[in-house]
C-alpha cells in the first residue's frame, strides 16, 4: 500500500491502512526523516514499511503489528 509518493502523502491509502498522518510522521521522524526526503513509502500486508529515500537509500522496518493489518 503506497503511503508516500514523491514527497506527497497518499491520504486515501493512509486511511485504508487504518492509520493517520500523525502515525506516519512519527514513524518517519523517529528515523530522522521528513516527507521531503522520501521518494516512496510502502506498507505491506505483514505490517512492514519500505522507504525509498530521494538520496538513494532504502529503509525497511516493522511499522505495524501484522495482526492489525486490515486491507
Amino acid at each position: 500500500l503506497m503511503l508516500v509518493m514523491d514527497r506527497h502523502v497518499q491520504i486515501s491509502n493512509l486511511a485504508r491502512s487504518g492509520q493517520g498522518e500523525p502515525w506516519l510522521k512519527r514513524l518517519l521522524s523517529d528515523r530522522g526523516l521528513g516527507y521531503g526526503q522520501v521518494y516512496l513509502a510502502c506498507l505491506n500486508t505483514a505490517g512492514e514499511m519500505t522507504v525509498q529515500l530521494k538520496r538513494g537509500g532504502v529503509l525497511k522496518f516493522q511499522a505495524m503489528d501484522p495482526g492489525k493489518v486490515a486491507w
